[in-house]
């Protein structure tokens, strides 16, 4: 039986009515569920980020805390609010008891005033800020480097404050100053060097122009250094040099600066009013400080000086100037006998710049052959006859003439020209004497002597030059005399006995020049292996009215007769002096009153007249 059309619609209206019902519960159902789920997301995510601080803060904590920096935050009048605890490892302090504490309190007194204007320039302006260098104080006492750089976060929310970031720098400024000082101090005696002295000179010559004072420069050197040195060793001699150092800066005034400029040579700056007197009296009193006995390694070494002043005349140039007027002067002291003050004076330059066009005529006078030789025979006292010649050398110049050999010797051998020269010397000597014995105006037994210098003594290859030109000539060695002054075998002392052993072995003979101006005695040249001892000169000129030194020649005679050495006799002017040497025993003479020097022709035709009447 079909329902109703009325029952059939209710039944429909009540299916309809439920199934909105549970659609409405359903989506009321899905939108709780959506927010519940949206709610946990949140909650989720926020936990998540408050988990991410943490670990971001536990993380900032941990770099502050082992930091080798110092970070510290203060108020824009330095007073400390926070510091990090890498303090304690850096500076030693404990960072609780350095809150409320001023910054300025933990600076070196010097660097204060750099840290306050530091701060106020970093208060003035928000940001980051120059690094600066300062001392900070350890909690030990000691003072510690840092470079400090400051950032303005005053303005900040959170910091409300002026954050310092400090790091030690201690080592690096160390490193640092230790290399300025081997830059600009000499590393034996701890004095300034040459290039501070420069630098401290220039700053006192722009000061004294605007307070119109007066700069003096002294420059000292020691005299007979090198003998000192070669006697008892380098390090006696570097021992020498550290208490001349320290014997200076106790002379001079707290003012004044010592300086090495290496070797020997020392210099002193000075800045006052009074001007010259005072330098030269300085420099005198340096010299009386010098004068006293230095104990060396136990004994008393006794050291002199020389000394050259120089003192600014308001419109030097610069400081080259000042150097160099006072080398002029140091120059003219030392050639003035030494041990003594020189004062420059503005005659010497003119000196000096004819030295310097002499010099350079010097150098070009070998290549242009305006050098030759001449010859000065020297006599057997006994017989009368010519036993030998020395060659002397002599330098005809263009324009100025002869120049003497006491003008252009000295600066041959100063410059180094005299190796050259000497070499031409003894090639040019030997060449002659080829040439004699060519000739048959020269037999066995003649000497030809030949002056060595200083410097040629000192050169590695002088033996191998003399042997080269004895084959290259084809003069004998024995017929070679190689004569070396005093003075240079006692300043040259071992190195000069290896070499003259070596010329030795090549079979010349060897001479000591000059004896009796070094005050040496016989005993000490015994030590080299001399053949022959020439008296000075001075010695011979004195026989005729000092007994005493007519005791000195005939004691020298006597004693390098028994020490197997021969004696020639230098600068005989008269008969009564060729009469003492014969009777003194002397072997040779020399001099004018036998013959001048004389050029090569003349002495060959003497040589030759000296056969024939022999024969």
């Amino acid at each position: 039986q079909w329902p109703s059309w009325g029952a059939l619609a209710g039944s429909l209206l009540l299916t309809l009515m439920a199934s909105n019902y549970l659609w409405l519960v359903t989506n009321r159902a899905r939108r709780i569920g959506a927010l519940a789920a949206e709610r946990a997301r949140e909650i989720t995510e926020r936990e998540r980020a408050e988990m991410a601080l943490r670990e971001r803060e536990s993380w900032f904590r941990a770099l502050v805390q082992h930091s080798s920096d110092v970070v510290t935050v203060s108020g824009a009048d330095g007073g400390i609010e926070w510091v990090s605890p890498s303090v304690e490892r850096v500076l030693g302090h404990d960072p609780d008891l350095l809150q409320g504490a001023s910054l300025l309190a933990f600076v070196h007194p010097a660097d204060v005033a750099a840290a306050a204007e530091a701060m106020l320039t970093a208060v003035a302006g928000p940001g980051r800020h120059e690094p600066i260098a300062l001392r900070v104080m350890h909690v030990a006492g000691s003072w510690r480097w840092l470079e400090v750089t400051t950032t303005n976060l005053l303005d900040d929310p959170v910091v409300r404050g002026l954050v310092h970031n400090a790091r030690d720098i201690t080592e690096r400024r160390e490193l640092e100053e230790e290399l300025t000082r081997q830059a600009f101090s000499d590393s034996l005696t701890g004095l300034p060097n040459r290039a501070l002295f420069q630098d401290r000179l220039r700053h006192a010559l722009a000061a004294a122009r605007r307070h119109e004072q007066e700069v003096a420069v002294i420059f000292l050197d020691l005299d007979g250094f090198k003998v000192i040195n070669d006697s008892l060793g380098h390090h006696a001699g570097d021992a020498l040099l550290v208490a001349v150092a320290a014997r200076l800066l106790r002379t001079v005034r707290p003012s004044d600066t010592v300086a090495r400029f290496g070797g020997d040579e020392f210099a002193v700056l000075a800045v006052g009013e009074n001007g010259l007197t005072t330098a030269a009296v300085m420099a005198e009193r340096l010299l009386q400080a010098l004068a006293e006995p230095v104990s060396v390694e136990g004994r008393d070494v006794f050291i002199m000086a020389s000394a050259g002043v120089a003192l600014s005349d308001g419109v030097l140039a610069g400081p080259a100037d000042l150097l160099r007027r006072a080398d002029i002067a140091l120059y003219r002291a030392k050639g003035a006998g030494k041990g003594r003050v020189t004062v420059f004076d503005g005659s010497m330059e003119a000196a000096v710049a004819g030295r310097l066009n002499l010099e350079t005529d010097l150098r070009r006078a070998l290549e242009r052959n305006e050098f030759h030789l001449v010859y000065q025979p020297e006599v057997n006292v006994s017989a009368g006859t010519v036993a030998g010649v020395e060659a002397l050398l002599r330098w005809q110049h263009p324009e100025r003439g002869a120049v003497s050999p006491v003008e252009f010797v000295p600066l041959a051998e100063e410059t180094g020209i005299i190796v050259s020269l000497g070499a031409w010397v003894l090639r040019e000597a030997c060449r002659q004497v080829a040439e004699w014995r060519r000739l048959g105006h020269v037999a066995d037994g003649f000497t030809l002597s030949v002056n060595l210098s200083g410097r040629q003594l000192i050169q590695p290859d002088l033996v191998e030059v003399v042997s080269a030109v004895l084959a290259e000539t084809e003069v004998p060695p024995a017929m070679l005399r190689l004569e070396i002054t005093e003075t240079v075998l006692m300043e040259d002392g071992p190195a000069s006995t290896r070499t003259l052993e070596r010329l030795k072995t090549l079979g010349v003979e060897l001479a000591i020049d000059d004896f009796g101006t070094g005050y040496s005695s016989l005993a000490y040249l015994r030590r080299f292996p001399v053949d022959t001892v020439k008296v000075d000169r001075s010695f011979i000129a004195a026989v005729e009215d000092d007994p005493r030194v007519c005791a000195i020649v005939q004691t020298v005679t006597h004693l390098a007769h028994a020490l197997g050495m021969r004696v020639t006799a230098e600068g005989i002017e008269t008969q009564q002096q060729v009469r003492f040497v014969s009777e003194a025993g002397c072997d040779r003479g020399q001099g004018y009153y036998y013959y001048r020097p004389l050029p090569a022709g003349e002495v060959a035709v003497l040589l030759s007249a000296g056969r024939r009447q022999a024969a």
